[in-house]
């Protein structure tokens, strides 16, 4: 294997790990499917005025899913409250493009109709209400907060091992295979260098011999 075809190769095994990096989704049926893992931060609210003179109401907030499943098709309910904390608005969306891949944050916009002024809109608090974890709806388990967490097997546990450090390893893998190689090649290209060498050394050898006795035999006619 000559030089630069070893040098692609080794390129191509540097880009490989990060070109192939996929979302890897724990199955619906783990206990990581569960409402429990996605949670809500509200950060902001804003009562606004489109063009058409219609009040609505948006929120700002952020997704966090601190599970091994991938969330989509959110749905989310925003209660609003006065300075006194009457409730006195609700917001029901759904976020159909939204996807939240595990371990992960979404940020997340939410828009409603505002049916009071924007004075009454003091503070706000924000749910997941249901979702799909991998394409199946997700489980909903009121009691999650208050039990331990399930301990993962031993399965589970080598999977998201290889799955974390499996790139790495083939990396080690192929640049140790590609330096021995490399050695290799280098020292059978030495060897061959040696032998060309020592096959000229043994031909300057042969002709300097045969001059001599060329030499002699004219002395000795002398």
């Amino acid at each position: 294997m000559e030089p630069p075809r070893v040098t692609a190769l080794l390129a191509f095994f540097l880009i490989l790990p990060t070109s192939v990096q996929a979302v890897t989704c724990a199955p619906p049926n783990s206990p990581d499917a569960n409402l429990g893992s996605l949670t809500v931060e509200p950060r902001s609210h804003q009562v606004f005025v489109d063009e058409d003179k219609h009040r609505g109401v948006a929120s700002l907030g952020t997704l966090k899913n601190v599970g091994g499943a991938c969330f989509r098709n959110i749905l989310l309910e925003a209660n609003y409250f006065d300075s006194k904390g009457n409730l006195v608005d609700s917001v029901t969306r759904r976020l159909g493009s939204t996807f939240v891949p595990p371990k992960e944050e979404v940020t997340f916009r939410l828009v409603g109709d505002a049916t009071r002024p924007a004075e009454s809109y003091a503070r706000q608090s924000i749910r997941v209400v249901a979702a799909d974890a991998d394409g199946s709806p997700a489980r909903v388990d009121s009691s999650s907060e208050n039990r331990p967490s399930h301990p993962k097997s031993l399965g589970t546990i080598v999977y998201e091992f290889l799955t974390a450090f499996g790139p790495v390893f083939l990396l080690i893998f192929v640049w140790w295979y590609v330096t021995y190689r490399s050695r290799k090649y280098s020292v059978v290209a030495q060897i061959q260098k040696q032998t060309e060498l020592l096959g000229g050394l043994c031909k300057s050898l042969d002709r300097i011999a045969a001059a001599v006795e060329r030499s002699d035999s004219r002395a000795t006619r002398a």
